[in-house]
């Protein structure tokens, strides 16, 4: 038996035109296509940014001032202390030292009574010009008048400077205390020399002493808080030689000031 043929439905002609035009003409709508994409395509990067402009650098604080025990301290209002350096050597040590300087151009200068020069010198005279020449310092002249100058100052408490005084049969003397138990003084016998009150004769005829500094603990050398130097002495000013040669004269058999 033979089948009929089965009729088929006409396909439309017109949409499957204009699909083929459409795909014909895709390539000329196309703006990228003559492109050749590079390894970094435009349009899968995005937009660069604009590169901000370099920081300035902050201005470099001012320094500190420093000196060899760190920065210097300042004060309530900002400004720098000022700063004095102590001196190496001061308070009555020093003034132990300075006296002992002073002194050494006296010794061995003979005694004479009534005195007051290199030439020849008594106990009160002496006091008065090494403290004059060493301190500036003006006492008046004789031991009477000494003794009552200043204010008294107890034996275990002497300093550098003081005047101590001894008496024997009515007999006054004076000299400058120089620490360490020794003080230096003009002896009738020796002239100006360094004797020490635990000695036998002084230490029996000791009388008192006079302080006639305010406080020697707070003594500064002369030219300390400058550059450490003493005024240079006037060329012009007469000083005397005596020759260093020259022996003391013995002591007397019978001891005296």
């Amino acid at each position: 038996m033979r089948l009929a043929p089965v009729a088929h439905a006409p396909r439309p002609v017109f949409p499957l035109l204009v699909a083929a035009a459409l795909l014909s003409g895709c390539g000329a709508l196309n703006p990228l296509q003559d492109v050749v994409p590079g390894p970094a395509p435009a349009w899968s990067s995005p937009p660069a940014q604009p590169t901000p402009a370099a920081a300035l650098p902050a201005p470099a604080a001012a320094p500190v001032p420093r000196d060899e025990a760190g920065p210097v301290r300042r004060d309530a209002e900002g400004s720098p202390e000022v700063r004095v350096e102590a001196p190496i050597l001061a308070g009555a040590a020093a003034l132990s030292r300075h006296l002992r300087t002073a002194g050494t151009d006296w010794l061995g200068t003979p005694y004479r009574y009534g005195g007051e020069s290199e030439r020849g010198i008594d106990c009160s005279g002496f006091t008065r010009a090494l403290l004059r020449e060493a301190l500036g310092l003006e006492l008046t002249r004789s031991t009477a008048t000494q003794v009552a100058e200043g204010r008294p100052v107890e034996k275990e408490a002497l300093l550098p400077g003081d005047l101590v005084f001894f008496r024997r049969r009515g007999t006054r003397h004076v000299g400058v205390y120089l620490g360490d138990g020794a003080f230096i003084h003009a002896s009738s016998s020796n002239g100006v020399i360094v004797s020490r009150l635990d000695e036998g004769y002084y230490e029996r005829h000791y009388w008192t002493a006079r302080r006639v500094l305010d406080d020697p603990r707070r003594f500064v050398p002369p030219g300390a808080l400058t550059a450490g130097l003493s005024p240079p002495r006037r060329s012009d000013e007469p000083r005397s030689v005596r020759p260093a040669a020259l022996p003391p004269p013995p002591p007397r058999a019978d001891a005296s000031w």
